[in-house]
């Protein structure tokens, strides 16, 4: 399935209205689109290696054109929309001291944001809303674009070949599949403790979430040693694997449902339990309170808690393995 995709996608971006869809896909990316212009960019630089720097060129500048869209759209909906945003973040009481700090390190933001796969039209709508200097934005856009895809351009240029041969030849494998999701899993729970060390405690719910990771990641780790021995337990191991990270996709739904108030969580996790009767009942209430509610979300990330992204990482987690599980060699 994945070649029948790739080489489909290869033959798109060989058609005759392939640079229009990469410029339409870049502007609108900037201010508006969710997809980013590398899915059309790859395939196309990957197909016609001695273009991809004139790709990469059409996608610079298209997407800065599409970045003063974006700019505009902060600037015109700054009253009421986006200072509303501000607002309910409670940022509404230091609205001018952004201003300022976006005004003296704004440059920094959008050159490292420019760079990153993080959508660009946070930075441009952003700049748009914060009052900051158009000319300085639109040429701070041209480098931070430009060295994103033609750096991108340059290595697909070079590398196209040995790229292609690798997809070609390429099809998962129990030892593949298994490494895969020691790296998914293992990048997971860290990006767990990342968050914990920048101040976004973890609530009951969330440790109980980790447990699947503390021992997904040892799991992936023996059927690898396995699989690379070609002992016909790592396939087993595969299929439990799929059944360990369906469970955890499972508990990730729950509790993205209490989080959403769907359906009611713990009791001593979500602060709905019943009022002390006495002064004994209170003080036992209060030494089992729970600090870090589980109704209530930390952080959101493209519209998904860090309980919806475990989720949706568990479950492609499991699919995967049951590919895996499913391969015809080891």
């Amino acid at each position: 399935m994945f070649k029948k995709l790739y080489h489909w996608t290869l033959s798109l971006a060989e058609s005759p209205r392939a640079t229009f869809a990469l410029g339409t896909v870049s502007f609108a990316e900037s201010s508006f689109f969710p997809i980013p212009p590398d899915v059309i960019l790859l395939p196309m630089a990957l197909a016609k290696p001695q273009r991809a720097l004139f790709y990469a060129l059409i996608c610079t500048l298209t997407s800065v054109a599409g970045g003063m869209l974006g700019y505009a759209i902060g600037w015109f909906l700054w009253d009421p929309w986006v200072q509303n945003i501000f607002v309910s973040l409670g940022w509404g009481g230091h609205i001018a001291t952004i201003k300022t700090a976006y005004a003296q390190w704004g440059w920094a933001f959008i050159l490292i944001k420019g760079l990153t796969p993080i959508p660009y039209k946070i930075v441009t709508i952003l700049s748009g809303a914060l009052d900051y200097n158009f000319a300085l934005f639109v040429i701070l856009s041209l480098i931070t674009r430009g060295a994103r895809f033609f750096l991108l351009a340059g290595l697909l240029n070079k590398f196209a070949g040995p790229i292609k041969t690798y997809i070609d030849d390429f099809q998962w494998t129990v030892a593949r599949v298994a490494f895969t999701l020691a790296l998914i899993s293992l990048a997971t729970i860290a990006g767990a403790w990342i968050f914990e060390a920048f101040g976004y405690l973890p609530c009951e719910l969330c440790l109980k979430q980790r447990i699947a990771y503390y021992f997904g990641v040892p799991l992936a780790a023996v059927t690898y040693l396995l699989a690379s021995k070609n002992i016909p337990a790592a396939r087993a191991l595969l299929y439990a694997s799929a059944l360990l990270w369906f469970g955890s996709a499972l508990f990730g739904v729950y509790h993205s449902g209490v989080e959403w108030g769907f359906w009611p969580g713990p009791t001593a996790c979500t602060g709905s339990g019943a009022s002390a009767s006495d002064m004994d009942v209170f003080m036992k209430q209060l030494q089992t309170a729970q600090v870090v509610q589980c109704d209530k979300v930390a952080i959101r990330i493209f519209g998904l808690s860090l309980a919806g992204w475990n989720a949706v990482i568990s479950a492609s987690m499991s699919a995967l393995a049951l590919v895996g599980a499913r391969a015809k060699e080891a």
